[in-house]
């Protein structure tokens, strides 16, 4: 077991959410050469829990030897990373990040935002966080996080205003869909790995669905928000120890199913999203050199 220093933690995949980070993280973790702790998403450099901006998230004051024992298990040659999309819409993230190493490498993968924002919106029906009678327009109206979060620019350029570029990948959830190999191998380029794609690569990951039994993971999340509510720290940890936390995130992952009819947003609020979203968008193509008009 070695000990390593934040500079051997090369790489952070830092969003979107509901953006492709969960194959990213999958693809990556396949790679012989690359190191990811078996949590994904450790939650270590944003300072609010990623949907629950009002409760401070008690393991961003955890000293940095924490964080690290993640990789004790690391070969020295490995490169090592975290995949956490909660970094990359918390407003003080950047900065712990640049203090704990300046040279780390940011992967950032973005989509639309108006899908992204119904996705996650159909994804949080599934882990219980919204009601399952909820619309999508109630849920934009009771929490401005969802539409905050597809503001890509204003997010990045707290990044690109600490890191040098070429320490960040800006990537598409459209080019992933178009060649996933190829978008594999621009990851592993940026990230000074040898070429290795897995038979998954075209695999899709972390489908939403809907609960089978919806009063089960409302219950999990009322309880999981209370919890933190009240920083019941160390109730969390002796229930994380004992593997009782572990345990209702697998029943959670089970007490799910295919969605039975594709579902789409309502034009009308579709036509309101993209309005709402246009200039951080043309901010965005200035920023990273992008042609989105698909996205407007």
């Amino acid at each position: 077991m070695t000990r390593y220093e934040p500079a051997d933690i090369h790489f952070l995949g830092i969003g979107a959410e509901k953006s492709g980070t969960t194959w990213l993280f999958e693809m990556l973790n396949r790679h012989p050469n690359v190191y990811m702790p078996a949590e994904k998403e450790l939650y270590y450099f944003n300072r609010y829990y990623w949907h629950r901006p009002n409760i401070k998230n008690y393991r961003f004051d955890k000293p940095d030897s924490w964080y690290l024992s993640f990789f004790d298990e690391a070969r020295a040659e490995n490169v090592k990373g975290e995949v956490c999309p909660a970094y990359i819409c918390d407003d003080q993230a950047a900065a712990k990040i640049f203090s704990f190493n300046s040279n780390i490498k940011l992967i950032a993968v973005l989509r639309d935002p108006v899908e992204r924002a119904f996705s996650q919106y159909l994804y949080y029906i599934q882990l219980g966080e919204y009601a399952t009678k909820q619309t999508f327009e109630e849920s934009l109206k009771k929490d401005q996080q969802m539409l905050l979060r597809g503001l890509y620019a204003q997010q990045l350029k707290r990044y690109y205003s600490l890191f040098p570029r070429e320490n960040i990948l800006v990537a598409l959830l459209d080019d992933l869909k178009k060649d996933s190999k190829e978008f594999l191998i621009q990851i592993e380029r940026f990230l000074g790995l040898e070429e290795y794609i897995p038979e998954s690569v075209h695999e899709t990951v972390n489908v939403t669905g809907v609960p089978r039994y919806p009063i089960l993971n409302r219950v999990y999340a009322a309880g999981k928000y209370l919890t933190r509510k009240y920083s019941m720290v160390g109730l969390l940890n002796v229930l994380n120890r004992i593997g009782v936390a572990r345990g209702f995130e697998f029943l959670r992952s089970k007490n799910v199913r295919p969605i039975p009819v594709k579902q789409s947003p309502d034009m009308k609020t579709v036509k309101t999203l993209k309005d709402y979203y246009r200039s951080d968008i043309e901010q965005l193509e200035d920023l990273i050199k992008r042609d989105l008009r698909a996205w407007k």
